[in-house]
């Protein structure tokens, strides 16, 4: 999603873009902390099955708007047996007047609301955390007039709260100190970690502080966190409600679009087809007959190239296939009922005088093991002679004799007849 979406801030008086699309359309909606509701909770482990009904009312004391529903959006940072840590973030909908008169300006639908701060964070993080990360910090990120100020507990945030500008920041930040012993236990802050040109004056007294470099890329951090699916998403309920009709609507109206444009394809179609196979149909049938001469001449040509090389042939004439069977033949064994069809197969009929029906099969596998290259001036050719060699009857004794008919096929295997 983030890879195709832009990305729209508000500061309050106008619509501006960390990243723009050709307009309208999808968006995401970065604001500043001071437009959210955000909130570091404790959601007791007996409290997870209705974390929603946990959330809300502690959501409300913070809202100008306390008989306003709110739509509340949590992303979890700590889970353990005891309960689950969440920032819960809300954007209240009387508060929503002047982005929504900027939104519908820019013809824009907000699938996703998220803080500006949190994206800063996110593509600040590694440098945040480029020394001993087993400590309490604080971090101090410009945003907007003002500042979002987060304490992390290791990697997890304990406290977040935005400091407006003209504010008493030590008050700010010595209350924030505070209510993350209230949820995080006490601990000594082991360093303030500042971005974004803030003056670094009232910080010193809460312990060494480090300005980092590099810009936060606001822009990076969002993207990352839209593609992040336990990542909160602060859009009001009312705001869904538009966006769901909104996407009806456009893939309503490409299913209508497509339908119409099928209709016009059959429509050509059942005038156009009938002219154009009529025509396909006269252009064959005159290449067919252009054609028939040539295809009966080089047909009747190739017949009698196969004809010749056939008859000429020598090695699987008759002669030589009643050699290879009497080359097989074991000594107490007479043949009869010789039938050849050249390129077909051989059949016969035979006895073994003495009734000894191993003589039988001893020849029908020395048959079977008799090779083209045994019998053709090609010694390499290891092909055998007989495709097959099958006794359709099995051996039969009678009296003191064996036997047997024996059926050998020179046509490979699925050869047609």
């Amino acid at each position: 999603m983030a890879d195709t979406l832009q990305i729209a801030v508000f500061d309050g008086e106008t619509l501006s873009y960390l990243r723009k699309g050709r307009g309208g359309g999808e968006a995401i909606l970065a604001l500043g902390l001071d437009w959210l509701l955000v909130r570091m909770v404790k959601i007791p482990a007996e409290s997870l099955g209705d974390a929603d009904a946990f959330v809300e009312p502690l959501m409300k004391e913070l809202s100008p708007f306390p008989d306003e529903s709110l739509t509340v959006s949590c992303e979890t940072v700590a889970e353990d047996e005891s309960g689950r840590t969440v920032i819960a973030a809300a954007l209240p909908e009387g508060a929503c007047g002047q982005i929504e008169e900027a939104l519908d300006a820019e013809k824009l639908d907000i699938v996703r609301v998220d803080a500006l701060a949190f994206g800063a964070l996110r593509s600040l993080w590694s440098e945040i955390f480029s020394t001993d990360e087993d400590m309490r910090r604080i971090v101090l990120i410009g945003d907007g007039p003002g500042m979002a100020l987060f304490i992390l507990e290791r990697d997890k945030p304990v406290e977040i709260r935005h400091i407006h500008s003209g504010s008493d920041v030590k008050r700010e930040i010595t209350l924030s100190i505070l209510r993350a012993a209230d949820l995080a236990g006490p601990s000594d802050i082991g360093e303030i970690v500042v971005s974004g040109g803030i003056d670094t004056g009232p910080l010193e007294m809460f312990g060494s502080v480090r300005v980092l470099e590099t810009a936060p890329d606001a822009a990076a951090g969002i993207e990352e966190r839209a593609a992040d699916p336990g990542t909160l998403n602060a859009l009001p309920a009312s705001w869904l409600d538009v966006l769901e009709e909104t996407r009806f609507k456009r893939k309503l109206k490409i299913f209508l679009s497509a339908a119409f444009g099928i209709w016009t394809l059959l429509m050509a179609a059942m005038f156009l087809a009938p002219q154009y196979y009529l025509r396909k149909k006269n252009a064959y049938e005159a290449q067919s007959k252009a054609q028939k001469t040539a295809y009966r001449s080089v047909s009747e040509r190739k017949r009698q190239v196969e004809a010749v090389r056939s008859v000429s042939n020598h090695d699987l004439g008759a002669l030589e296939t009643l050699r290879v069977v009497n080359s097989a033949m074991q000594p107490d064994m007479t043949l009869s009922k010789w039938t050849f069809k050249r390129g077909d197969k051989v059949s016969f009929s035979g006895t073994v005088d003495n009734g000894d029906q191993t003589q039988v099969y001893t020849f029908k596998n020395a048959l079977t093991a008799v090779t083209l290259s045994q019998i053709s001036e090609n010694e390499e050719d290891d092909k055998p002679f007989f495709t097959e060699v099958a006794l359709p009857r099995g051996v039969i004794s009678r009296g003191s004799k064996a036997m047997f008919d024996v059926e050998c096929s020179f046509k490979e295997p699925g050869e047609e007849d």
